[in-house]
């Protein structure tokens, strides 16, 4: 008799969480695609790193870190991360994908405080580099598995394009806002509007069902995923070179060249605003046309871009090859990702995306190594950034 009480009472509370969602797809008919909560969350979260995401290593430098330390504190972040992926897959058969991303609250705020405090008490770098990371992993380990099962194989490649320009739209103005907030008020303000934010993509999370996996590694599997793709797993080491490029080489190089907060924030949205529509145009072509001419075509223009870094030193000069950056970045981006994805979906989505980003974290570590051994010529790994970009070439 208790048994089957039990028993009625769980198909209770299953017809109450269905009746929950179909009341909220009511409200928000845009959330009854899986997909379309995907696009709102990683936009929200988007604008939210925007905000703070590229003044993290300036603000380092601001409180009297050097170069070096910069360097290696992004270097042990990424190597953090990579590890944190497979601890954050077996959470995700515990929470499920999307409460896995909910947990992830509670680590970026303790991130931002202690980030916060880091000027004024000492604090241990290495906590603040661990909360970093296991917060960025128990967010994109989750989302990429979720993009991987929610896209449609017939057009990735428009859906990698949303997925990616979406968030860019508040790049634009958000990097500049957190300039100006940074300006006039500080950094303190700054983290605190971002952990503001942040708490409201928690919203669009459930409004369509959890999704449990089954992440169960052995060596055996992973070796055969490996060999299996090996060279795209190799392509994305090389194209996560040009990533950390953009996210921490060139940031650092535009303060130490301009010495601007403010102009963080303009090459952030320069950015964004170069690759927005772009962005969508090459998603939708790379459905249509060879996506391997779109990838070396990307390839070719950013090596460009990367080799020209390497003379700048005009404001306007930076501010051009940012915007280009911006456009041709996306040839290479849209169309790559859009293959790794569907290769995902047809292997063991979690599996796969955990193997992956150990591959993105050794492309990214490389060119800060590199960059650490030329740390006072950081226009060195523009040289060697735009070298890599040639592997494409004969993709």
């Amino acid at each position: 008799m208790f048994s089957r009480k039990n028993h009625l009472n769980k198909n209770i509370q299953k017809i109450g969480m269905l009746n929950h969602h179909v009341r909220f797809s009511h409200y928000f008919p845009f959330l009854k695609k899986e997909i379309n909560e995907i696009f709102l969350v990683h936009s929200i979260d988007g604008f939210v790193n925007s905000l703070f995401g590229i003044f993290v290593p300036i603000y380092l430098l601001t409180l009297g870190f050097s170069v070096s330390q910069v360097l290696i504190y992004y270097i042990l972040k990424y190597l953090a991360v990579s590890a944190f992926f497979f601890l954050v897959g077996y959470i995700s058969n515990r929470l499920g994908l999307k409460h896995t991303m909910l947990a992830r609250l509670p680590f970026f705020l303790l991130f931002l405080i202690l980030l916060y405090f880091l000027s004024s008490i000492y604090i241990p770098l290495i906590m603040i580099i661990l909360l970093h990371a296991f917060y960025e992993a128990m967010y994109w380990m989750p989302l990429h598995s979720l993009f991987a099962r929610s896209a449609k194989h017939y057009e990735m490649g428009s859906q990698v394009g949303k997925l990616s320009s979406l968030p860019k739209i508040a790049h634009i103005i958000a990097p500049l806002i957190g300039g100006s907030i940074t300006v006039f008020f500080g950094f303190g303000t700054l983290f605190l509007v971002s952990m503001v934010l942040l708490a409201t993509s928690i919203v669009p999370l459930f409004y369509t069902p959890e999704i449990k996996p089954h992440v169960k590694f052995s060596m055996r599997e992973v070796k055969d995923i490996v060999k299996k793709h090996i060279k795209y797993f190799l392509g994305l080491g090389f194209q996560y070179i040009s990533d950390s490029a953009e996210i921490v080489i060139w940031p650092i190089f535009v303060f130490l060249t301009l010495r601007s907060l403010l102009s963080i924030g303009m090459i952030g949205s320069l950015l964004a605003a170069g690759g927005i529509l772009f962005t969508l145009l090459v998603g939708k072509l790379s459905d249509k046309v060879n996506k391997k001419f779109l990838i070396r075509m990307g390839a070719g223009l950013m090596a460009l871009i990367y080799f020209f870094r390497f003379f700048v030193s005009t404001e306007a000069s930076i501010y051009l090859l940012t915007i280009l950056a911006g456009f041709f970045i996306v040839l290479l981006f849209v169309p790559f990702d859009s293959i790794i994805y569907n290769i995902a979906k047809k292997s063991n989505i979690d599996e796969f995306i955990i193997i992956r980003e150990i591959f993105v974290t050794i492309g990214r570590i490389s060119l800060l190594i590199i960059a650490l051994a030329f740390v006072d010529r950081l226009g060195v790994t523009f040289i060697v950034t735009s070298v890599s970009q040639l592997f494409f070439l004969f993709f």
